[in-house]
């Protein structure tokens, strides 16, 4: 079950003279971690128990970075393919360029394999709160109130100066926060790049 709210955001991104449509943007319940994830495999018919697999798991992660870092693409089946990709400075005279000076990043990109292209087809979906609307229920509640404004206020028009944080982030193959995404409600189809 993949849990989503609803969000507001401007038909083409960062023109704030757009019209504003609603997009759903997934909730993770919770992070699973390596430890957790393993049990869960131990727990599905394995003939390993949970140290053997997050001992196997916990390898396998150190070998894929140390064959990234050899130059290999990793190719792990249904998973898909892991390989790197260089971002940093370019510089006009080729004979001038120096990786260790130029290259500022180096991303992990993940090529999903066919399970993973596109979960659409299995998916089941539970509408729930974004978390600024579960935060002003809560404030409602420990203040005594029977109702709750999730109205998002206004940005202010004039005057001072003040970050604007938004909902920003990655729902697909990379990273993201738990509210966000992309205006159409997921990643892309392509690659997802993760920092080496």
């Amino acid at each position: 079950m993949i849990n989503y709210s609803l969000v507001k955001r401007y038909a083409k991104v960062g023109d704030e003279t757009s019209i504003k449509l609603t997009y759903g943007t997934a909730q993770t319940v919770k992070t699973i971690d390596l430890m957790e994830f393993a049990k869960h495999i131990a727990d599905h018919g394995s003939v390993y128990g949970r140290s053997d697999v997050q001992g196997i798991l916990t390898l396998a992660v150190d070998c894929l970075r140390e064959m990234l870092l050899s130059g290999y693409k990793v190719n792990l089946g249904e998973l898909g393919d892991f390989s790197v990709s260089l971002h940093g400075k370019g510089v006009a005279d080729a004979d001038k360029y120096n990786p260790s000076v130029q290259v500022s990043k180096i991303k992990v990109k993940w090529s999903p394999g066919v399970m993973f292209r596109n979960l659409v087809e299995d998916a089941e979906y539970s509408l729930v709160p974004t978390l600024r609307e579960k935060a002003a229920l809560l404030k409602a509640i420990k203040a005594g109130q029977t109702t709750v404004d999730i109205s998002i206020p206004p940005r202010p028009t004039t005057g001072g100066s003040g970050s604007n944080t938004g909902n920003g982030g990655n729902t697909g193959g990379g990273t993201g926060g738990n509210n966000g995404g992309d205006n159409n409600g997921g990643g892309d189809n392509g690659d997802g790049d993760l920092d080496i």
